[in-house]
């Protein structure tokens, strides 16, 4: 256990970084402490902190790799929190004070986070704030206030689908650290990021922006009002409004991900629209109706999609 009293002026970077006994952090309720930065990264026992008022600024990588830390609790006067500052950790909810204007580059990445609410003042979102990896409960949507001016990269998005969840990832990441003796980001196990569909981003103008931009959901002004869901067109997939052998790809893509039993990188809506001869499976049989409809389509048949699935 550490106590830091009103005394304590300053400490240093990298202070406490591996104490894998540490598990508790108490905070005097004044002090003007000043921290450097991942002060108490890898501290793997730690499962709940709550930092004070006083403590304007959670500086870099303050608690990142902190795997068991699932309860964080923001005082009313933190205002910014740096890059990664809570990076690679078990936190699965997260609620800014009102004071917290400032939210760094990958801030939360790779936390299992089901669900965000910002600050009404928050400015800032930063890139890979709250990416994680699809193996996750992704959380459903956010509210980014008419405060926010700017959201990074990347920010909401996701890694790809892998055949390993957040816990082998942890795993695999300690087993390096001890054969290398340095430390492993869980993010240098996953594959690059792409945007989240199902995600509902909801908000002003800047996430309004993000959305479209990113090809997600913008859920409007209003986040209790849900948003109409686009009607689904059975074998259309990749959006451009017309079913052809492009969506035939896409089809075979998905079902050979699924047979060697990983996601389909799909959403419910695509899965839906692939399953085209309704027999509740993805394949190949889907695919090839695809492509007969449309080499027939494209020679000037007056035909339907459904005409070549058998009765």
């Amino acid at each position: 256990e550490f106590t830091m009293t009103e005394n304590l002026k300053s400490v240093g970077s990298h202070a406490f970084d591996g104490c894998t006994n540490l598990t508790a952090l108490t905070f005097a309720d004044s002090a003007s402490t000043k921290f450097e930065d991942e002060v108490f990264k890898n501290c793997k026992a730690l499962t709940e902190i709550a930092l004070p008022a006083w403590l304007d600024t959670v500086p870099v990588g303050m608690f990142s790799g902190c795997r068991d830390l699932t309860e964080v609790t923001l005082s009313e006067g933190v205002s910014h929190l740096g890059g990664m500052a809570f990076a690679d950790t078990g936190l699965t909810s997260v609620t800014l004070p009102e004071s917290c204007l400032y939210v760094d580059d990958a801030a939360f990445q790779n936390a299992p986070i089901g669900s965000v609410k910002l600050g009404s003042e928050t400015v800032s979102i930063g890139a890979d704030a709250f990416v994680q990896d699809t193996n996750l409960h992704l959380m459903p949507s956010v509210y980014v206030p008419d405060s926010v001016k700017a959201i990074g990269e990347r920010a909401f998005g996701y890694y790809k689908d892998t055949d390993k969840n957040y816990e082998d990832l942890c795993a695999e990441a300690e087993r390096r650290e001890a054969e290398t003796g340095e430390h492993v980001d869980v993010q240098s196990l996953m594959a690059p990021t792409i945007a989240n569909h199902d995600f509902i981003l909801y908000g002003g103008t800047e996430a309004k922006r993000y959305a479209e931009e990113n090809d997600m959901i913008y859920g409007g002004t209003d986040p209790t009002v849900e948003p109409e869901q686009p009607a689904v067109v059975t074998g259309e997939l990749n959006g451009d409004g017309t079913v052809n052998a492009s969506d035939a790809a896409v089809i075979l893509i998905a079902a050979a991900a699924m047979g060697a039993g990983s996601g389909s990188g799909l959403t419910a809506a695509q899965l839906e629209a692939a399953d085209v001869n309704k027999d509740g499976t993805v394949n190949a049989s889907d695919a090839a109706i695809v492509l007969i409809y449309a080499a027939a389509a494209g020679a000037g048949q007056d035909v339907k999609l459904t005409d070549f699935v058998k009765k």
